[in-house]
Formats: C-alpha cells, structure tokens, sequence
C-alpha cells in the first residue's frame, strides 16, 4: 500500500487500480474480469480514455491483463512509473530549520518550581504529601507544547489558559503548505493554501491520525479526481476523502492479510 506514495500517477490510472483491487482483493480474488462498462459507471470516465489508461497501465506494469481478466501487479519493483519528490525527513511531524532540530525548550521558573515541589520533604523527613498543583498537559500529554485552541467566533487560533502559544504547530502547518503545493504542482493545479481554514483542518486532522497517516492521506488525495477541481487543505481532510481513504485502507489489509 504504501508502495504508492512513492509513484506519481494520473488520478485516471489511479481510479481504475483503484477498481481493480476493489472487484478482486474485494472479493478475495486475484484477477476478475471487468467490462468497460464497469469501470465506466464507477470512474464516470467515457469508454475511450478507460482503454487508454488500460493500456497505459499495462505498459507501466501496475495492471496485469489474462484475456478479459485484471488484475493489480502487487510487486512495485516492476512498476515503471515515474517516482515522487521524497518529503524531507520530519517535515511534518516536526519543525525543522535547515538541516538542525529546534534546540529543546528550556525549561520555565514555573515548571521547575513545579517539580521540586513534587521531591519536596516536610521537616520530619517524611515525604511531602499535601496536595500539589498539577503541571499543565496538552491531550497528547506533553508539557512543553501545547495544541491551540480555536476560538469558535472569530476563527483564529488562540493561546489556552496557563499554557504557551503552540510556535511548533505553525511551522509544521507551514511546512505542510509546501508539502501540500509540491503535490498539486506535480498533476499540473496550483493550490492556494494557508488560510484560516486550511490551518483549523490540519490541526484537526493532526488530532487524529499521525504525521506519516497525515502524509499518506494527503497523496491519496491528489490520485483523486476532485483534487484538480478543489486543490484545498479543506477538501484533502474533508469526511468524504477520509471516508474513501479508510476503505481503501481496510481493502489493503485483507489484502495483505
């Protein structure tokens, strides 16, 4: 599966592929025989680029042919697709600045006081068992970064309550916008990304699947024909793409199960 995030083809290819490993790998079958009007009626593409992204397919060695059967060639080795930009290392997950990691946060007045309290021993000896002042955790459990919070009137990302203005998010989000119009630039749209919205659903889809779920999620979306029509953020993470991107993803796991 993940063998695709490494090739660039057409959102056309990809619909018929796409069609195959559902009518065999779907079924438990390795090859079915599938009519043009089959695959007519569930790309929505005319009969004459159907056989020719056949044939284009067949000659990149990613659909397999027996007389009037398909199959998908599983084996990528043999594929001859031309191969993708690779996402620079920790692009997404985390902020980078040329080839060096932020240097770690250092640590606050408040977080140090916090934490001796915890070893803190009353004048007895005993260990200190009064109650203490919780440090100040994010969902993802971690102290020194924290997720915004979206103010629901205004739109924009604001800084919660006792915690500190999430900087790395803004630079991994800046880094998925480049990311993000690589990808469109390579099926030939431009994609105007960065806004309010765009941001709001990268946080949301962050909260959800992880940074390398987020990249695949993100490639899948551009084998997709609506891509070319809407080439937005929005539209990537939208419920209909991520619903089509789970199922293809439960396809690939009986497939390889």
């Amino acid at each position: 599966m993940e063998s695709f995030a490494y090739f660039v083809i057409t959102p056309n290819l990809r619909s018929l592929v796409d069609v195959i490993i559902r009518q065999t790998y779907g079924y438990n079958k390795k090859e079915d025989a599938i009519s043009l009007g089959q695959f007519s009626r569930k790309t929505g593409m005319g009969t004459r680029n159907i056989c020719r992204y056949i044939r284009q397919g067949i000659g990149a060695k990613i659909i397999k042919k027996n007389g009037k059967k398909y199959s998908f060639n599983k084996n990528y080795d043999e594929w001859t697709l031309p191969k993708r930009a690779v996402l620079p290392k920790q692009a997404i997950g985390t902020a980078q600045t040329g080839d060096k990691l932020l240097p770690k946060q250092a640590d606050t007045k408040e977080k140090k006081e916090t934490i001796q309290k915890k070893g803190a021993f009353s004048p007895k000896g005993k260990k200190d068992t009064s109650p203490k002042e919780d440090m100040n955790y994010n969902e993802h459990k971690h102290s020194d970064q924290y997720d915004p919070v979206i103010d629901e009137e205004t739109g924009e990302a604001t800084k919660p309550d006792n915690q500190k203005k999430p900087e790395l998010s803004k630079k991994n989000f800046s880094l998925y916008c480049d990311f993000f119009k690589k990808l469109a630039e390579d099926i030939g749209v431009s994609a105007e990304v960065g806004g309010i919205k765009d941001y709001q659903a990268f946080v949301g889809a962050r909260k959800i699947y992880t940074a390398k779920q987020v990249e695949e999620l993100t490639r899948f979306f551009f084998t997709l024909t609506k891509a070319k029509d809407f080439p937005t953020i929005t539209a990537c993470f939208s419920n209909h793409t991520r619903t089509m991107w789970n199922t293809r993803e439960s396809n690939f796991k009986k497939m390889n199960s």
